[in-house]
């Protein structure tokens, strides 16, 4: 929660003495554990800053089954996803973008921010993952516009699924996806629909983006995570062997 609410620029309620003893447990859990892990190097940084651990973690990279292909499947639309009011998704960012040629798709909550303008997004509710991974296939481009992201499996499922990536410049995307994406200011909404509008408008450089998050997606395989993840509980089981002093395992994910 701090490090969401920090990327949120909301961070007075964390005074609250509720709030306060959850940091003292954060901290806490982190440096009595054996070893704790970040889905990327960017928030293991933040981790570290925020809590100061003992020990400065392991990082392991998120993985997902690959996207089975689909030859001449995309269609000219635009796929965002998340909670309108969740500001570190910054999905309300998109209501501005008027006038796209292509229209913009959003799944999740239509029910989030009542009574609010959401401009010409086309709020297509809740969809099972299944659901969401066939638009995935379907759609030219995913457009991730967040405050805040510790990993991004969304991203990486709509990569995979051969998206063209429009992606806000924070340091986990610029880690993950940098040279297979284009990068937006998440605060700039007008540079947002101009990058929008430029790949709806220009095929090569579409296709291109396409074919370079497709293969930055392979580097992130669930298999890769599975053997890390195992390689690290291999490890741990060994030191435990060689101690009498009991620890936990502690994961950030």
């Amino acid at each position: 929660m701090n490090s969401w609410s920090v990327a949120c620029g909301s961070t007075g309620w964390l005074a609250e003495p509720k709030w306060r003893h959850y940091t003292r447990a954060v901290a806490a859990g982190l440096d009595r554990a054996q070893a704790w892990v970040a889905p990327s190097r960017a928030f293991q940084d933040v981790i570290c800053n925020l809590y100061r651990p003992r020990s400065s973690g392991t990082v392991i990279w998120n993985g997902i089954p690959p996207a089975r292909p689909s030859p001449n499947s995309k269609r000219r639309f635009i796929l965002a996803a998340g909670r309108l009011w969740d500001t570190a998704k910054n999905v309300s960012a998109l209501a501005a973008s008027r006038g796209l040629d292509w229209p913009v798709f959003v799944a999740g909550p239509q029910s989030d921010m009542p009574g609010n303008d959401t401009g010409e997004l086309m709020l297509i509710g809740d969809l099972s993952h299944g659901a969401l991974r066939s638009r995935m296939q379907r759609a030219a481009i995913f457009v991730s516009p967040a405050r805040y992201e510790p990993f991004g499996l969304a991203v990486l499922e709509a990569a995979s699924a051969g998206c063209a990536l429009v992606l806000s410049d924070i340091p986990t995307f610029r880690e993950l996806w940098s040279g297979a994406a284009l990068f937006v200011d998440p605060a700039d909404d007008r540079a947002l629909h101009r990058a929008l509008a430029s790949l709806c408008s220009d095929g090569r450089k579409r296709a291109r983006l396409q074919i370079a998050a497709r293969e930055r997606s392979k580097s992130y395989s669930l298999s890769q995570a599975a053997d890390d993840y195992g390689s690290l509980y291999r490890c741990l089981f060994a030191q435990r062997s060689r101690s009498t002093s009991p620890h936990t395992i502690a994961v950030h994910a």
